[in-house]
């Protein structure tokens, strides 16, 4: 298993709508299984195209969740910091090891453009690199759920959709996000369900949009 310095707590508030009582799954603290058994299975369809990016991107190593949980995001009260080559190497390391699964055509970029600026170095923070990951992983697969929506493909849509909602429950969740999961999963997942995005556009967020 990977081990880093203090390991990295979650990621910050985004704060959506109240929502629905906890599934079974939340509550359990479930592993990942669910997004494995939700995942998408070979390329999509011809009848849509999402923006993939053109970057030169890592090559997974995926943890399971829980390890993932134990090696980057256990004991952190999101204080911590580090200087850009460690930012750098943990972003390698983290990415790399991400249990969830990005859609056919998308990987998290080799170079994240991380550069010290003088607000920043050296005192990049561990919380928000972990909170760019996951950003963008759920961009990746909300992206590939409304292009497959907008083709009329609702049902390959409505299996990107489980892979998100099932990051949600999984323990990969960032503890400290700002709403409990079941908040997402009843503010922008479920309408989504229904063909809007809205709520998703609020806060949509590609972190690496100018890599490459």
């Amino acid at each position: 298993m990977r081990t880093i310095a203090p390991a990295v707590a979650a990621v910050i508030a985004l704060g959506l709508l109240a929502g629905c009582a906890p599934s079974p799954a939340i509550e359990a603290g479930v592993d990942s299984s669910p997004v494995a058994a939700a995942t998408p299975s070979g390329s999509p369809p011809a009848a849509y195209a999402a923006d993939h990016p053109e970057w030169p991107g890592l090559t997974p190593a995926p943890l399971s969740a829980a390890e993932y949980r134990a090696t980057f995001m256990e004991g952190l009260d999101g204080g911590e910091t580090t200087d850009l080559p460690g930012i750098r190497a943990l972003y390698t390391d983290a990415a790399t090891a991400f249990p969830l699964p990005l859609p056919p055509g998308w990987s998290f970029p080799a170079d994240p453009g991380y550069v010290d600026e003088p607000e920043d170095g050296p005192n990049w923070s561990l919380v928000m690199n972990l909170m760019r990951i996951w950003c963008y992983w759920e961009y990746a697969n909300m992206t590939e759920a409304e292009a497959a929506h907008a083709a009329g493909d609702d049902e390959t849509a409505a299996r990107f959709l489980d892979v998100v909602q099932s990051g949600y429950e999984s323990v990969v969740y960032p503890v400290n996000y700002g709403s409990p999961p079941e908040s997402y999963i009843h503010g922008y997942i479920s309408p989504a369900r229904t063909g809007d995005y809205t709520m998703w556009h609020s806060f949509a967020w590609n972190p690496f949009a100018e890599v490459g």
